[in-house]
């Protein structure tokens, strides 16, 4: 119990280092050029992996966007066919001609929150740095997940589906058996869209020291596969809560009803 109470508070403390990042980002990318410059490349990674919905008149107003902030004014040649796509995306580019790199980093910003305000919630320096370990398989490790702050991005397995929703939402994954070869395959195979989620040595971590002690980071702290952890003990709670509830209104739950859930979780 001495070492939940322990977890808790390292995990509560990077929660709040977390929280205090965002909010810098959140206040500073409007008249800091430099927090700008962060945003502005996480919101563009963001929107890379951005699976939910989108028209294609978003999409070429944005690519137009991005372009103005990344090269300036439009110095291309115009394409042949301007009804095509590319000759549209053009277009939209040309149209931002005279508008500084920075102005169109911030129309970026705000018209990706108007697509969907998750997208400019927002970590800096969530990328490996160049030469970061790789694992034995030859595959990169998450830098962010051996930070103090931490990695916010969703853990998934090695489908790319999200664990905790895998967890959740596929009861049979609560029968017992089933449920530790989920836990060990979890452990095993859990990643972000930046890397593995696997603890690096402080050794390792030497070469990398500027990185890690950038005020967004706080500093090197090995993975330790506490979140994984923290599903499990969820998973608990919400079996728990709903046995409990099922006392309370023992009543209006027939036998069926009862032995179907013990059979789940027993």
């Amino acid at each position: 119990k001495k070492m939940e109470h322990k977890t808790d508070r390292h995990w509560d403390a990077r929660e709040k280092s977390l929280d205090e990042v965002r909010l810098k980002l959140r206040k500073g990318w409007r008249n800091d050029d430099a927090v700008l410059n962060q945003y502005f490349q996480s919101c563009v990674s963001n929107w890379k992996f951005y699976k939910g919905p989108r028209t294609l008149k978003q999409i070429t107003k944005l690519h137009a966007i991005y372009k103005q902030a990344m090269f300036g004014d439009n110095t291309e040649l115009q394409p042949i066919k301007v009804d095509s796509p590319e000759g549209q995306k053009w277009i939209e580019w040309n149209k931002l001609r005279g508008t500084p790199v920075e102005t169109a980093k911030r129309r970026f910003i705000t018209f990706l929150a108007e697509i969907d305000p998750m997208l400019i919630d927002v970590m800096p320096d969530e990328k490996p740095p160049l030469g970061f370990p790789l694992d034995k398989s030859g595959q990169l490790i998450c830098a962010k997940c051996n930070t103090i702050v931490g990695c916010s991005r969703p853990i998934t397995d090695e489908n790319k589906i999200e664990l905790r929703k895998q967890l959740f939402e596929s009861p049979e994954l609560h029968e017992p058996k089933r449920f530790l070869v989920w836990i060990k395959r979890a452990l095993e195979n859990q990643r972000c869209v930046w890397g593995l989620h696997k603890a690096i040595s402080a050794f390792q971590a030497k070469e990398f020291v500027a990185w890690f002690t950038k005020d967004e980071n706080r500093g090197f702290y090995a993975y330790d596969s506490s979140p994984i952890m923290f599903m499990v003990r969820d998973l608990v709670q919400h079996h728990h809560d709903i046995s409990y509830e099922m006392m309370a209104r023992k009543n209006e739950w027939t036998d069926e009803d009862h032995n179907a859930y013990n059979h789940q979780v027993s």
